[in-house]
């Protein structure tokens, strides 16, 4: 994989669908801390196949304090993305450092991996 390269990419151009969590609980604080002094850490994008858009592999609960601020714009490393279960994995290893990750996400995670076809 080539070295990321860090770009401000459009939150409308961002797909969000594919997050192992299902809620990305309280973001108050993380809000106000992007209100405050902006998105420190930027988030983890791959370019769509057809080139219309990004797919956010991780930093989601970012992503959304910084939309619920009104940022239109967020910093992200690009990486190039092998393929959709290549994605999956960075997003349930991004997802499974967290402490908040709850068991039937992760098993819901797994089982995604499973059926990409990872063993």
């Amino acid at each position: 994989m080539a070295e990321a390269q860090l770009q401000h990419i459009p939150i409308a151009d961002l797909d969000r669908e594919h997050n192992v969590r299902r809620s990305l609980g309280n973001l108050t604080e993380l809000a106000k801390s992007i209100s405050d002094v902006g998105v420190l850490t930027p988030v983890t994008v791959a370019p769509q196949e057809d080139g219309d858009g990004w797919y956010l592999v991780a930093g989601h609960r970012r992503v959304a304090a910084a939309e619920q601020v009104g940022l239109e714009t967020v910093p992200a490393l690009v990486h190039e993305a092998a393929d959709a279960p290549a994605r999956l994995l960075a997003t349930l290893l991004e997802n499974l450092q967290r402490l908040d990750l709850d068991p039937v996400e992760e098993a819901g995670g797994y089982r995604q991996l499973v059926d990409a076809g990872w063993s």
